[in-house]
């Protein structure tokens, strides 16, 4: 008769081999597997919403992050992979930091504003 820990063993841990991929692995390590690892786990794009197996998304994605589109706020044609960089920081719309001009050293009639000083 078989130990205990022999049956646990089979019944538990025997490898088994993965729905997609076919790589073999125990039980309790399929579930990370299939979710973060397996190279036929689907993954979403990013710029046009289709999935793709994972070992094909970078291949797809870089062409399809280079498309470009209009932006809605200041009508300007950026590549979608850069389109969230774009409204933060060079979107024409973006309001930009105030320059201030040094003032020349012969400046007679200085004011100065009165929310600084």
């Amino acid at each position: 008769q078989k130990a205990k820990k022999e049956i646990h063993m089979e019944e538990k841990h025997k490898d088994i081999p993965c729905k997609d991929c076919g790589k073999e692995m125990e039980p309790p390590k399929m579930e990370n597997h299939l979710e973060n690892e397996c190279p036929k786990r689907k993954i979403l794009c990013d710029y046009c919403m289709l999935k793709f197996d994972a070992d094909k998304y970078e291949e797809h994605a870089t062409p399809c992050g280079s498309r470009t589109d209009k932006c809605d706020k200041c009508g300007d044609y950026v590549r979608l992979r850069d389109f969230a960089v774009h409204l933060a920081n060079n979107c024409a719309t973006v309001q930009q930091p105030i320059i201030y001009e040094p003032v020349p050293d012969d400046a007679s009639d200085l004011h100065f504003c009165p929310y600084c000083f």
